[in-house]
């Protein structure tokens, strides 16, 4: 049974045909972990005006690549949309992020997708 187990990893740690990895044995990390990552989202978004007018909050999933040097490209919302302009905000905002730390395979740095959570929520006055 282990065997069988290493043997499907090994399968899911393979490039697609952009050379993008889905699965690696190291993650690409951002400069100062989780709660850097946290703290950047939190001063950095700005919540649209519409959206504050239409109450409106909710989650959506930005996914994006890090490459090898731990740039961030081609973010955009993938799944649910929340509209009113919270979308297109969350993909600014991981557009601008400072460079990751790239995440690698067999010790070499790769292109990463990388799949983040936005969570709006207005905060009561």
């Amino acid at each position: 049974m282990g065997e069988m187990k290493s043997t499907s990893a090994n399968a899911a740690m393979k490039p697609d045909k952009n050379g993008v990895y889905d699965m690696t044995e190291v993650r690409p990390a951002y400069p100062g972990g989780h709660d850097a990552l946290s703290d950047y989202i939190t001063t950095h978004i700005e919540y649209p005006q519409m959206a504050i007018d239409d109450n409106k909050e909710g989650t959506v999933n930005v996914q994006f690549i890090v490459d090898e040097n731990g740039k961030v490209h081609d973010a955009r919302v993938v799944g649910g949309k929340l509209g009113d302009g919270l979308d297109e905000e969350a993909e600014r905002i991981i557009s601008q992020m400072p460079k990751w730390t790239a995440g690698k395979v067999k010790g070499n740095t790769v292109k990463t997708r990388v799949t983040l959570p936005i969570t709006y929520k207005i905060e009561e006055e």
